[in-house]
């Protein structure tokens, strides 16, 4: 879970993970594709250009020096997207993205989108992380040279989804205290669940109120993915997810199956019914 997503008075992090997978979940996890505004209404949207530039320093702390160290082959740019895909007129938000351009851009072959999952996790170094590790690949290595030929050729795009990160950020401010919790692998006593149930309730309600909130779902971060994918050019969106990412992914299928290229489903949840079942079977 990325702390970025909720800023929050005196919170601790195993109760903002727990909190913010009912809140998403119960923002559209979990429900129905809906129709999106005809395409003529998103053409402020699907006509821009990304404008990709080097990427603020103060998005890279000590622990990605490797990222750094791909240099001039990461630029970054932010996304305009509506609001509601179904009344486009309604407003805007940013979504930041950040590129590993192919290592050899002549002979590029497409890009590839990645998510962390969470729901809420930040993406947008993801596939600059795994530039730098295919980047080291041991091309005498079987594996190694599929990994190798997978940077050399392809753009890996990171994202943070909206609602978090570098993105327009939700934000849920409370001037009520939160009650104190231990990590509830280690303590399961019926005080500490009720004081995360407490918390969590109270911060869903601080949510609900931000009228942000009902915007920040998984079928618009779906229709998010498929902005990116047509700004970037491609015809088809080649996609790696983990865990909740793959739920993202399974959603992307469902809106748009003609439109995806190869997609991996790492963790994979189990799509089949709910989100709030599928999210249960992950405790």
């Amino acid at each position: 879970m990325s702390i970025p997503a909720i800023s929050f008075l005196r919170i601790g992090r195993p109760v903002l993970t727990a909190a913010l997978a009912v809140l998403l979940a119960s923002c559209g996890g979990g429900g129905s594709p809906t129709p999106p505004a005809p395409t003529d209404a998103l053409a402020l949207f699907n006509q821009q250009k990304l404008d990709w530039q080097a990427c603020d320093p103060s998005l890279f702390d000590d622990s990605l020096v490797y990222i750094k160290e791909l240099g001039a082959r990461v630029t970054c740019a932010s996304m305009r997207a509506p609001l509601d895909y179904n009344n486009p007129a309604l407003g805007e938000l940013q979504v930041a993205l950040m590129r590993a351009g192919a290592e050899q851009p002549q002979q590029r072959l497409g890009a590839i989108l990645f998510n962390p999952g969470g729901p809420g996790n930040d993406g947008l170094t993801l596939g600059a992380r795994f530039a730098s590790l295919f980047a080291i690949a041991n091309p005498a290595n079987p594996t190694g040279k599929l990994l190798k030929d997978m940077g050399g050729h392809y753009d890996l795009i990171g994202f943070s989804p909206r609602g978090v990160g570098a993105s327009t950020t939700l934000t849920c401010v409370s001037s009520y205290l939160t009650q104190l919790t231990n990590d509830p692998t280690f303590d399961r006593s019926l005080a500490n669940t009720q004081n995360i149930r407490s918390n969590e309730r109270l911060e869903a309600e601080t949510c609900a109120k931000n009228p942000l909130t009902k915007h920040i779902h998984t079928d618009a971060t779906a229709r998010d993915m498929d902005l990116v994918r047509r700004l970037v050019g491609e015809e088809k969106l080649n996609y790696i997810g983990f865990s909740y990412g793959t739920w993202l992914g399974a959603w992307y299928a469902s809106l748009f199956p003609e439109r995806v290229g190869r997609m991996l489903l790492d963790s994979s949840m189990n799509v089949a019914g709910t989100f709030d079942d599928a999210k249960l079977l992950q405790q």
